[in-house]
């Protein structure tokens, strides 16, 4: 925090320090603190007893195969059949009939998904299967959202170029930066 308030002081051009200084450390919060939760996740044979050790990489598989589904679900029914928009405001192109069904989607492939890593991982039944895809299918869409409100904030479409045509690396990662916690937590 010094450091960056510090940089920010011998910048010449330095205006609006607070909000400079704020926005590179809550940057910096959101991505890592919340990214951090991988490392909890894919560390969890540490805390419950019994669990082999590779058990935390299938439920970070888990994780982020769930979000691809549901990101995937919403963008292609959003298209199909999308009529009504989600949160214009933030994001126009999202419509409340592909966040239903990727909601849908998402909780249908999680049955499948997690009774295949029941085999490996006994930690699930069929209701945490319900839950977990439910809880996807609230996080995800709540993530990209949170990431295209910062973006419109920002006045830009893009959250970088690194990633040419898809909003940015952030826009990659966005939906997880939510589910990653809640999974964790559930």
């Amino acid at each position: 925090v010094i450091g960056i308030a510090l940089a920010q002081l011998l910048d010449r051009e330095g205006d609006e320090s607070l909000a400079s200084v704020s926005t590179t450390i809550f940057g910096a919060g959101y991505v890592g603190l919340l990214l951090a939760h991988f490392v909890l996740i894919r560390e969890v044979a540490r805390v419950v007893p019994g669990m082999p050790y590779w058990s935390g990489a299938v439920l970070v598989a888990v994780t982020v195969l769930l979000t691809w589904i549901n990101d995937s679900a919403a963008y292609f029914i959003g298209h199909r059949w999308g009529r009504r928009k989600l949160l214009p405001r933030v994001s126009p192109g999202k419509t409340v009939e592909g966040a239903a069904g990727a909601l849908l989607v998402t909780v249908l492939a999680a049955v499948p998904t997690m009774w295949l890593v029941d085999r490996w991982v006994p930690l699930f039944n069929l209701a945490d299967a319900l839950a977990v895809g439910a809880l996807v299918g609230l996080a995800a869409p709540i993530g990209d959202l949170i990431e295209s409100a910062f973006k419109r904030d920002a006045g830009v479409k893009d959250a970088s170029e690194l990633v040419p045509g898809h909003g940015g690396v952030l826009d990659r990662f966005d939906s997880l930066m939510v589910v990653v916690p809640a999974f964790w937590y559930y």
